[in-house]
Parts: structure tokens; sequence; C-alpha cells
């Protein structure tokens, strides 16, 4: 769209332009009268006649980028608009008239709205297995724990060893896809970590392993400041315990 100046009166515009609108731009005055049916912005404020990005170049020569507004045309129909728009000035530098151009990116804005809902309800059958799982993992280990203290043979101990094992396992996998889960959606935030502290604590943990012996020797950091969050911890438990595992 071209409006001219001072009058803001469209002078320009293609059959795209009336398409989106849906009447043709001729049959109008002034930018406010042809683009002020009903408009909002993403936040659902109204935007007023002498509000749209065209009109705002051609009366106050505002380079305009970028900009969504929701369009409601008379049909009801809703668009959103991607508005960029600038002025024209003449050879003394008054402002002679304003171009706009504008995305129809209405089918683009419902794929993202879909994404989101989709994230959001992954995320939501994520937490709700996680919790019925960890629940389930809770009643068998306990079971489990109570038969491990019955006396039975040395042949049998492993029949009840094994499964505790693997559902220690099973729940540490759901804990860390709730990590991850948490991770990917900005949900830790960094902090500062001294990493000797870290890595000494974490050590503390795995070198009083009763089956096997374990010798951890870390190089002096104490005082070595880094920013990270708090899986910085799961880095190094990690790390040392596939070093024992394996």
């Amino acid at each position: 769209l071209i409006a001219a100046a001072p009058s803001a009166k469209i002078i320009a515009g293609n059959r795209q332009c009336e398409k989106i609108f849906g009447h043709p731009y001729i049959a109008c005055d002034k930018v406010g009268d042809y683009i002020g049916y009903v408009g909002f912005r993403p936040d659902g404020s109204r935007v007023r006649p002498h509000e749209w990005p065209l009109v705002r170049s051609v009366t106050g020569g505002e380079v305009v980028t970028g900009e969504e507004i929701v369009y409601r045309r008379a049909d009801g129909n809703k668009r959103c608009l991607l508005w960029y728009s600038s002025p024209i000035r003449d050879e003394g530098g008054e402002i002679a008239a304003a171009v706009a151009t504008f995305l129809d990116i209405t089918q683009r804005k419902r794929g993202e709205r879909e994404l989101e809902e989709a994230k959001a309800q992954a995320e939501l059958y994520v937490d709700l297995m996680g919790h019925d799982i960890n629940n389930m993992h809770q009643i068998a280990l306990g079971y489990l724990e109570l038969a491990r203290e019955v006396q039975v043979d040395d042949g049998q101990a492993e029949f009840l060893e094994k499964p505790i094992e693997v559902l220690e396992r099973s729940a540490r996998l759901i804990q860390n896809v709730r990590k991850l889960q948490r991770s990917t959606s900005g949900g830790y935030e960094p902090e500062v970590y001294d990493l000797g502290a870290v890595i000494d604590d974490v050590s503390s943990r795995f070198k009083g392993s009763p089956d096997r012996y374990v010798n951890i020797t870390a190089g002096t950091v104490k005082g070595v400041m880094v920013e990270a969050n708090e899986l910085l911890r799961d880095v190094f438990e990690n790390l040392i315990g596939n070093a024992i595992k394996h």
C-alpha cells in the first residue's frame, strides 16, 4: 500500500491487498478508513486508526519493521498480518508519502499455536506417566526390600537383588527424562557454583561403595567458580558412576 501525505489517502495498492482486506482499496479516501475497522495487537489491545503502521509512517515519519496485527475484516474473518512501513521523503526532506508491505502469517501463527498445544500435551503425558510409574516402582521396591530382609539362601538372593537394581535404574531413567524436559523448557536457572565443592560432594557418595574398592582422586579445584545450573552435579555423578560400573 502507498499513502500520500498529508491526507494519508491511499494512492496505490495491489490485488493481494484487496484479497486480504476484503474490499477494493480504491474505494477508500484515507488509510484510517481503509484499515481502521478492527485490529488487535498480540496482547489483545485494540489498534486505533491512527496507530496502524502505514498511518504512523505517513504522518510521523516512523519506520516500522515486523509488527504483528490481527485484522478482522467486515465479514468477520481474522487474518494475522506482519507489517513493514517506511516514509518516502521529497528532495527537501519532507514526507511526501509512505509505503507499507505486509505478510499474511495466519497459517504460520496457527501452526505455532498447534505446536505449543502439542508440546504442552506431550509434557502433561510425560508428567502423568512418570508420576504413576514412579509410584508403582516405589510399591514394588518396598515389597522387594521387605523380602530381602527375610533369611534366604545365598543362591536365591540374586532373585531379589536383580529386580531391585532394575527398578532403581528405571526410576533414575524417569528422573532423567523429567530433568531433560525441564532443561529444554528453560526450567534451570544458571547460578555460580564452586566446582571443587561439587566434585568433593559427588565423590564422597561413591567412595563408600560396599561391594568394591573405589579410589577417586580429584585435582585441587576448590575456589574455581563456574556458571552452570544444578545439572552440573548430574554430570559428575554420571561420569564417576559409569567409571565405577564399567
